[in-house]
Order: structure tokens, then C-alpha cells, then sequence
């Protein structure tokens, strides 16, 4: 898809074979073109001869989302100060947002949003604006659609975020972005590659290292049953995963605490001064948020242990 080429089609190509619209009339034309090189003149000309500011091309694409795909900013605020419409998909689905997010001109960008163009619009394989800008690595343009409201966690047909294909390219600073954003960070596509398994597959160890210091889940598997471990491409990438601490919790554990468990005291002392009847799951936390020398490897066989040592030490 031109500027979007894509890595083992992460970025969902689009079809060929579209059916085409009539050929637009020749002041149409022109604007089109003039539209395409950035020609404000022969753009402000060719609409006040009668020009339609919204036409289109064989292939659907308007004046707007042709000067926006070359990245003509000037073009692009002229046509939209005539009321040049910035939600008008082409024939494959793309609006100009969504090619000024490829190509990475914030200044467009921009003026497309001021606009009220639709952030979240999809191409008929489901790419919008976010998962374009993070692939090809525009950060700015990243960080105008996240404040603009562009969804974190959308996916394409391929059930690929914009994460994932920061990932798979080794774009750092875009993932912090997005991680600071507040996005998911153990999606998975169509082939339960998650982007941790990305960053590792094609060996960006930075990327794998902002994944997993942000808690991304290391034991998750792909569909042929790989870790983001066992895709690690090189020892480099190894290391990143041999360098984390062994024995924590980590998220997974934290994900199973019920909501509605009751608050734990600090304390062994304080729950036998308090003589409460504890349920497992409290026997765990105690241990947790004591931090004491017990092994978190084993925190469930620990604290079974320790509720029962209470118990025998202060009997009933």
C-alpha cells in the first residue's frame, strides 16, 4: 500500500481489482491535480470557475486527500477553508487524515483535526490513522492523534494495534507514548503474537525492554505455541529476558486478586490480635505486602504454611 508497505503483512494490504468512478469533468480535473502538486493557485482558480470542492477520482480520492497523501499543508488548509470534506473515504477506504498520518506531515494532520476530521476512521482492511502513524514512526503525528482522542487499543483486520506495529519496528518512543497513554499492552493478533513477541521476533531489544520494564506478559504463547523467549532472534535479545528478576508476582498474579477482597492487615501479629478467620487469598496477601524472606516463588505453598504455623502458635 505505497508508504505502508508492510513486515509479513502487519499492516493489512489493501485489495486491488477496486471498481473505479466515472471520469471527472475537466475543471474537476484540474483541481484534482492542481490539488496533488500543492498548487494553491490553480486550486483557488479551478474552484471559483465552478470546481466541486469534494470531487472525486476514478479511485475516490478527493482534492483533499490528495494534496494531504503529498503532504501539501497549505493545500490542505485551502481546500478545508472551502469546505473541503475530510471524512470522505476513497474506494479503499482511506481519508485524508488517514494518508497525512502515513506520510507523517503534522502540520495536516492538524488542520485535519481542528477540521473535526474522524480520528478513528478504518480503511476496508481496518488501518486507521494511529496504527499508520506508529508503523512508519511519526511521533509527533503519534502524539496529535492520542490527544485528539484516537483509540489505543483499535485494531486492524489483522487484529494488529497500534503497539504492535510500533513494536515490530522497533519504534521506542512510540511505544512509551502509547504506554504512557494508557494502551493495553499484551493484545494479541490473529496469530496471538503479542507486541512483545513482535519486538523480540525481529530483534529490537530497546522496544523489548520498555515492553517488559512496563509489565508486558512474558509467558504468553502465539499460535504455534512460542513465547516472546523462544522468538528472540539473537542472544542480545536473550539477555533482555534473562536480566529480569526472578520469584515476582508479576501481572498475571496481580490480575487474579478478586476486586472484592477485603483489606489485609500489614501484619501476622495484627491478625491474631485480631483473631480473623482469613480466607486464603488474605493468608497470600499478608505475605505479599509484608515482604518478608519468604520465597514469592513459592507464595502460595508460604503463606498456606504460615497460616497454619498462627494457628498452632495461637490456638482458638
Amino acid at each position: 500500500m505505497g508508504c505502508c508497505a508492510s513486515k509479513n503483512n502487519l499492516v493489512s494490504e489493501t485489495s486491488a481489482n477496486q471498481s473505479q468512478l466515472p471520469t471527472p469533468a475537466t475543471g474537476d480535473s484540474k483541481l484534482l491535480k492542481a490539488s496533488a502538486d500543492g498548487n494553491i493557485e490553480e486550486i483557488i482558480k479551478c474552484l471559483e470557475t465552478g470546481a466541486a470542492v469534494n470531487c472525486q477520482n476514478e479511485l475516490g480520492a478527493t482534492p483533499l486527500i490528495l494534496a494531504s497523501r503529498s503532504g501539501h499543508a497549505e493545500a490542505v488548509q485551502a481546500l478545508i477553508e472551502r469546505r473541503a470534506d475530510g471524512n470522505i473515504q476513497n474506494k479503499t477506504g482511506e481519508t485524508a487524515l488517514l494518508w497525512a498520518s502515513s506520510n507523517g506531515s503534522v502540520e495536516c494532520v492538524q488542520a485535519l483535526i481542528k477540521s473535526r476530521a474522524n480520528v478513528n476512521s478504518q480503511n476496508i482492511n481496518g488501518d486507521f490513522p494511529l496504527i499508520w502513524a506508529a508503523f512508519n514512526g511519526h511521533r509527533e503525528v503519534v502524539q496529535a492523534l492520542i490527544k485528539a482522542g484516537a483509540q489505543m487499543d483499535m485494531v486492524n483486520n489483522d487484529g494488529n494495534s497500534a503497539l504492535s506495529l510500533a513494536a515490530s519496528e522497533g519504534k521506542t518512543d512510540i511505544i512509551k507514548d502509547l504506554i504512557d497513554s494508557g494502551c493495553s499492552l499484551n493484545l494479541q493478533n490473529k496469530k496471538r503474537q503479542s507486541a512483545l513477541m513482535l519486538a523480540s521476533k525481529y530483534a529490537h531489544k530497546e522496544a523489548v525492554d520498555a515492553l517488559i520494564q512496563a509489565g508486558a506478559d512474558v509467558s504468553l504463547s502465539d499460535s504455534q505455541g512460542q513465547t516472546a523467549q523462544k522468538l528472540a532472534s539473537t542472544e542480545v535479545i536473550l539477555e533482555s529476558f534473562k536480566a529480569q528478576p526472578q520469584g515476582s508476582p508479576g501481572p498475571s498474579v496481580k490480575a487474579n486478586i478478586p476486586s472484592h477482597s477485603p483489606k489485609v492487615p500489614k501484619g501476622v501479629s495484627e491478625a491474631v490480635e485480631n483473631k480473623k478467620e482469613w480466607s486464603d487469598w488474605q493468608w497470600i496477601m499478608c505475605c505479599v505486602s509484608n515482604e518478608t524472606d519468604d520465597s514469592q516463588n513459592n507464595l502460595h505453598e508460604n503463606a498456606m504454611h504460615r497460616k497454619k504455623r498462627v494457628k498452632r502458635e495461637n490456638p482458638q
